[in-house]
């Protein structure tokens, strides 16, 4: 906004595409140089084109300048988790809780949640080390381990059913012995 219209529509001169050169506190400046960012939504891996997560709407700066390789430098805040890849910090509260938001799945680890084995709190580990799944969602017909593990054949043949995985196999007609 110069007051000199350059565009032959006039959309330069346009409140949106005011330039900024600071935000206030707590905020943080979008390359575009346009929007003004809270803080806490830089590098947590969420985009304007994520989707709706805990009902939340995603938030981020439209360029996407908020999320990319500078995160590895991010400091999270200290009731944030950073996850291994380094490129983003989520909420400290969401370690653990048998969904991911970490890109690499880092913050449902079997290491780090403590699902070391298979009766162990009712959960599974599943195969890759990558997160537990509770023991109702063992063979029942839902691939809930990113590597399948809990569905896999071998498992399901010789599983003790409970819970909602006795329904997959009645519904399915298998026999449940």
């Amino acid at each position: 906004m110069n007051d000199y219209v350059d565009c032959q529509d006039g959309s330069d001169e346009q409140p949106k595409f005011h330039i900024k050169s600071t935000c206030p506190e707590g905020y943080l400046l979008c390359n575009d140089s346009v929007q003004c960012l809270y803080a806490r939504h830089w590098c947590d891996g969420i985009t304007l084109k994520s989707p709706i997560k805990h009902g939340v709407k995603p938030f981020g700066c439209q360029d996407g300048s908020d999320e990319g390789p500078h995160c590895k430098e991010w400091e999270c805040y200290p009731e944030q988790w950073k996850c291994a890849n380094q490129l983003q910090c989520i909420d400290a509260s969401l370690v653990c809780d048998s969904y991911t938001e970490c890109d690499d799945l880092s913050e449902e680890h079997n290491q780090l949640c403590g699902c070391s084995s298979v009766y162990e709190d009712h959960n599974w580990p599943c195969k890759d080390g990558d997160g537990c799944e509770h023991l109702d969602y063992v063979c029942d017909g839902d691939y809930d381990c990113h590597d399948n593990s809990d569905e896999y054949e071998s498992v399901c043949l010789t599983w003790n059913c409970t819970g909602s995985s006795v329904k997959w196999r009645e519904v399915n007609n298998e026999n449940m012995s």
